[in-house]
């Protein structure tokens, strides 16, 4: 009789996963909270970008009354904002936004301990990872509201609060009161120019011109004055002329 091969037993199957690697319910917490979901967050970012941009180019094309081109010039008695005080106003206006988008994005990270929280926020600004998801929305909610309030505000009263309480007010060319569309115009490239790579032409430009425009300015024909120069000064009284009395002399 023929015997066949000898086979050894089957040995089982090691198990992929060992117990050593499994996390504990807080640590799986910990893991999920600092996470960065950087994908989603850039898109984030990119799409309202995007939105800007259409909806400044869109701005640009509406009709607008045809006007002759010239050099943008203010009345002689009208003075350019001073660039201090305008920085001044662009701190107290932009106060509100900064602190409601750093409530939301607080908020993302309530799974974590202040400490932890501060470590994940130096992290995130000097490495170049990925903004997360719910801190670019904070960033694009904190704008947008910013965007909002900027043309409401100074398409009804002609200057923010930051603006009014500086003593500035925004003026189109001749010193006349800009529209709508320019004051759309000027807001929605102020968006661009917050961004780090254009803030440099955001603080260069009104600094090189006379009219002390920025590039938003120069797209919309606009300025920042001081309020208290936006209107003419009253006219000198004229002599007193003695009465006519008939006589010749």
């Amino acid at each position: 009789m023929i015997m066949g091969k000898h086979r050894s037993p089957l040995k089982p199957l090691a198990p992929t996963h060992s117990t050593n690697t499994l996390l504990t319910p807080a640590e799986t917490t910990s893991v999920l909270a600092t996470k960065p979901s950087g994908e989603l967050g850039q898109q984030i970012i990119n799409y309202f970008m995007y939105a800007l941009l259409i909806g400044l180019v869109a701005t640009w094309l509406l009709p607008r009354p045809t006007v002759q081109i010239k050099p943008f010039t203010l009345p002689s008695y009208q003075r350019p904002g001073n660039l201090v005080k305008r920085a001044i106003a662009t701190v107290i206006d932009l106060l509100p936004f900064n602190i409601l988008a750093a409530a939301i994005t607080a908020s993302g990270m309530e799974q974590l301990t202040d400490d932890q929280t501060m470590d994940r926020l130096r992290e995130l600004l000097t490495s170049n990872q990925p903004i997360p998801a719910h801190m670019a929305i904070a960033v694009v909610i904190g704008l947008g509201s910013y965007l909002i309030y900027c043309f409401a505000m100074e398409t009804a009263f002609g200057a923010t609060i930051g603006k009014m309480i500086m003593s500035l007010r925004v003026t189109g060319d001749e010193g006349k009161r800009p529209r709508a569309r320019q004051i759309l115009l000027r807001n929605l490239t102020k968006m661009f120019e917050l961004s780090p790579p254009l803030m440099v032409v955001w603080v260069l430009f009104p600094i090189l011109k006379q009219t002390r425009q920025r590039l938003g300015d120069m797209v919309a024909r606009t300025t920042v004055i001081d309020a208290k120069t936006a209107n003419p000064p009253p006219p000198l009284p004229t002599s007193i002329q003695p009465p006519d009395d008939g006589t010749d002399l």
